[in-house]
């Protein structure tokens, strides 16, 4: 009985330190775009950037990994200092319209202060 107990409460300490990292991060790959509003959605929470009032630099990096291949990585850091990363395969979709966005916004990935 107290075996059985223990083990239940060790796999609700797990699953509880699971949803801890879950929802403190900072990756996405998951994002609807509305003209100038990006939402990105993680796992139990949704962030709202304005992308002209919020931020500060972006840029896209291509990661090849040996055993997943290659991904891209969306940077957005924000004027509050928070950075933001969206993780995706392929350059296609509501990607490729958030990209051509920010190439509109700035070319270099800084954007000029008024």
């Amino acid at each position: 009985m107290i075996y059985s107990l223990v083990s239940i409460l060790a796999i609700a300490f797990v699953f509880f330190v699971i949803a801890i990292f879950l929802t403190k991060t900072n990756t996405s790959g998951s994002i609807d775009l509305d003209g100038w509003i990006l939402t990105i959605r993680y796992p139990f929470k949704t962030a709202k950037i304005n992308l002209r009032d919020d931020l500060e630099k972006w840029g896209v990096r291509k990661i090849n990994m040996l055993w997943r291949g290659m991904i891209f990585v969306l940077s957005l850091k924000l004027t509050t200092g928070e950075t933001k990363k969206i993780y995706f395969r392929s350059r296609s979709g509501s990607v490729r319209k958030l990209i051509r966005l920010l190439e509109e916004l700035a070319l270099d990935g800084r954007i000029a202060v008024n």
